[in-house]
């Protein structure tokens, strides 16, 4: 059983709300990355490291200042979503 989630940008962040069960163990219901740290977004459908050997949605941060230094999220659709993801990316630093 895979663990899915749903990312969306809310107020300039890429924003990820947990499951129960991982916001319990983050402490955290959500995690929020400013879209200005964004480096690179992509579908990964061989992630090893994830929990689950599902394909997810790959976010690599700029190293400075960034809280985190990649995300790997399982979603529905990580290919969609990381089409989704490049374009509001592009079109908030323009």
């Amino acid at each position: 059983m895979s663990i899915v989630t749903r990312p969306h940008i809310g107020g300039g962040d890429l924003v990820v709300r947990l499951p129960w069960r991982w916001a319990l163990a983050a402490r955290r219901r959500s995690m929020r990355l400013p879209l200005e740290f964004v480096d690179e977004v992509r579908f990964e459908p061989h992630w090893r490291r994830a929990c689950a050997r599902v394909p997810v949605l790959v976010v690599t941060t700029l190293s400075h200042g960034a809280p985190y230094a990649r995300l790997a999220v399982s979603t529905a659709d990580p290919e969609g979503d990381a089409a989704w993801l490049r374009q509001d990316t592009a079109r908030q630093r323009s």
